[in-house]
C-alpha cells in the first residue's frame, strides 16, 4: 500500500497523490487501511465536496520513509 502511494507521488506529484478512503478500502481492505492510518503511515482527513463530506487519504512523512526504505 505504501509503495503504491509512493508511486502515485512520483507520477502525479506529492500534492496530487491522494485516494478516497472508499477506494483505499476497496483496494486493500478496511482492516489494512485502518491499521495504516492508526500507525501514522497514511493521513486521513474529511473534506466537503458539494456539501458531501468524503474521507481523503495520502502518504504521511513516516509512511513515505517506510516506503522508500522498503524499495532500497
Amino acid at each position: 500500500m505504501l509503495s503504491d502511494f509512493l508511486t502515485l507521488e512520483v507520477y502525479f506529484g506529492s500534492p496530487n497523490a491522494a485516494l478516497y478512503f472508499e477506494d483505499l478500502i476497496k483496494n486493500y481492505g478496511r482492516k489494512k487501511a485502518q491499521r495504516a492510518i492508526a500507525a501514522g503511515d497514511i493521513n486521513c482527513r474529511s473534506l466537503c465536496f458539494g456539501g458531501h463530506p468524503r474521507l481523503i487519504t495520502w502518504l504521511s512523512e513516516q509512511g513515505r520513509t517506510k516506503a522508500q526504505t522498503a524499495l532500497s
